[in-house]
């Protein structure tokens, strides 16, 4: 048989006339069917984290670690006063004072059950302000109008700062600065929906039910911001009178507001925590260095990983663990020291920043000294110093201990974030001078050979027993001149002034772009952007003359 022509041995035509007959036999085919597209993997959605029942600012320094002092921008100028509400006072005590930070809550639904407001609706964001004259105000902070009438929470000035329970239990913390119409001191929770008195801590006595509380020291007033730890239903709470309260509030289940109301009296434990102050270097007359003596707590209990710290009059910094029930840490602070500890989680590690006074460790009582106050950075890992950076301030004596003046560094710590977090800023009073005061920004790493370093120093007019806050860009602090001044948290150039009418002892707080603190002159004080004024509108071209008539 003869060999098939190959399809390059056959004519042109014949080799195109089989390649057409070819390709119309492929398209005739059924092509094979798609494969179907593989599943897409199920996509997770994250189930929104339902929005908390109080949230805000709640308590001093805002949480356990004390920390923060608001929420989203300081404005960086220029700023007006966006309203001014008064604040009454007893006798020379008006007011806000020393702490006397403001508190801003934003309640849910659930936490508003039983809560009643002159307003028609809940406040956006209700301001809360302890004042001198022993009342507890509430301002909405958009209007600045009253949403409830005062509380009268006390019958002798307020001091120090409010505490809401961030569960949206409608109770309120708060103590007197000084002795009431009793002769006592008391610390109050008390019910926002129907203003009774559902704990009350006493400052003077010994007794509470049949537990025995063995005060350090008769003078019990509560300058202290109550700290509300809700997963372990704890309330903790530092006194004048040396004790530190750890109080079991009874309330865990119960659910937030009112619904059931809540209970008459609060189921409570109270159960201070023992600890032995440390035996002051100074000695002599009174200051005879015993555990026992004037160790008073006027600052506020801050709480990490289990263990609460404070600090007292005789410069205690100690740290309790309040699951092994035992100290684990006390340091000398060297003098007197009212600022309230603030916790930093700095690369994985815990640290903690505190400043001390210029004040009991002076020999005799004269009108004007002259030492060093510490502002100090410790390691909480290792229960030593980081390092300490020596501040030369005075100090000034009154007619008797309520009087003094005292210089050093009463201001609690505000940390930088964002463009400043190498930073911390604290204020300090009589320093440089006798009547002056600066904003001291400091790196919070030590430079060579582990001295601590200012990054910045910045003069107020006056002296300062404010604790400043951030935003990571803009730091505002008040001074007793009676002005609140903002800088620029990185650089520590100032943005604006502005002064307010009376001395500002009191701590600002910041939400959104406004700023409210509390004037000892008698007012609580909102701060926002100015508006920008309107343009001058031109006047009028006149009207031309009518033209001639055709």
């Amino acid at each position: 048989m003869a060999p098939l022509p190959s399809p390059t041995s056959l004519p042109r035509r014949a080799r195109l006339a089989a390649a057409g007959l070819a390709l119309a036999a492929g398209c005739a085919a059924e092509p094979p069917p798609p494969e179907p597209p593989p599943e897409p993997p199920p996509v997770a959605r994250p189930v929104p984290a339902p929005p908390p029942p109080v949230d805000g600012v709640l308590c001093f320094r805002g949480g356990p670690r004390r920390d923060h002092a608001g929420r989203g921008e300081i404005p960086r100028g220029p700023v007006e006063v966006a309203w001014s509400r008064g604040v009454g006072g007893i006798g020379p005590w008006t007011g806000l004072g020393w702490t006397g930070q403001p508190l801003l809550a934003t309640w849910g639904t659930e936490a508003l059950a039983g809560q009643e407001f002159l307003t028609p609706a809940p406040p956006r964001v209700e301001v809360v302000a302890a004042g001198l004259d022993g009342k507890v105000h509430f301002f909405d902070l958009d209007r600045g109008a009253p949403t409830r009438a005062p509380l009268t929470a006390q019958d002798a000035p307020i001091k120090g700062t409010p505490s809401l329970d961030p569960r949206g239990i409608p109770v309120l913390y708060v103590g007197q600065g000084l002795p009431g119409r009793d002769g006592g001191f008391h610390y109050r929770g008390i019910s926002l929906v129907d203003g009774s008195v559902v704990l009350d801590l006493p400052g003077r006595r010994s007794r509470w039910g049949d537990r025995t509380l063995h005060p350090f020291r008769g003078w019990g007033a509560f300058d202290g911001n109550a700290l509300v730890l809700p997963d372990r239903d704890l309330l903790l709470l530092g006194g004048e009178n040396g004790l530190v309260y750890r109080v079991g509030l009874g309330l865990a289940g119960h659910p937030p507001g009112a619904v059931g109301g809540p209970p008459e009296k609060l189921a409570a434990v109270v159960d201070p925590l023992t600890y032995h102050a440390v035996r002051p270097k100074w000695g002599g007359g009174e200051h005879d260095g015993t555990d026992r003596w004037a160790a008073g707590i006027e600052s506020s209990v801050a709480f990490h990983d289990g263990v609460a710290y404070w600090t007292d009059n005789v410069g205690s910094l100690i740290g309790h663990d309040l699951d092994a029930g035992r100290e684990v840490l006390r340091l000398d602070l060297g003098d007197d020291t009212d600022a309230t500890p603030v916790i930093a989680v700095e690369d994985g590690r815990a640290y903690l920043y505190v400043g001390s006074e210029v004040d009991k460790r002076l020999p005799g009582r004269p009108l004007l000294a002259q030492g060093t106050a510490w502002l100090s950075k410790v390691d909480l890992a290792l229960g030593t110093f980081a390092w300490r950076l020596g501040v030369s301030c005075w100090t000034q004596r009154g007619e008797d201990a309520l009087h003094d003046v005292n210089g050093g560094i009463l201001s609690t710590v505000a940390l930088g974030s964002g463009p400043s977090a190498d930073l911390v800023f604290v204020a300090t009073s009589r320093e440089p001078n006798a009547a002056g005061g600066r904003l001291l920004a400091v790196r919070r790493e030590a430079g060579p050979g582990g001295e601590p370093r200012i990054a910045w120093a910045a003069k107020l007019k006056g002296l300062s027993w404010s604790s400043p806050a951030t935003d990571g860009r803009t730091v505002v602090v008040g001074d007793s001149a009676g002005w609140l001044h903002a800088f620029d948290a990185v650089g520590g150039e100032p943005l604006w002034d502005l002064p307010l009418g009376g001395a500002v002892e009191s701590s600002p707080v910041f939400w959104g772009g406004d700023v409210v603190v509390g004037v000892r002159g008698g007012s609580v004080v909102r701060v926002r952007a100015a508006e920008p004024e309107a343009p001058a509108l031109a006047s009028p071209s006149p009207p031309a003359p009518p033209g001639p008539r055709r």
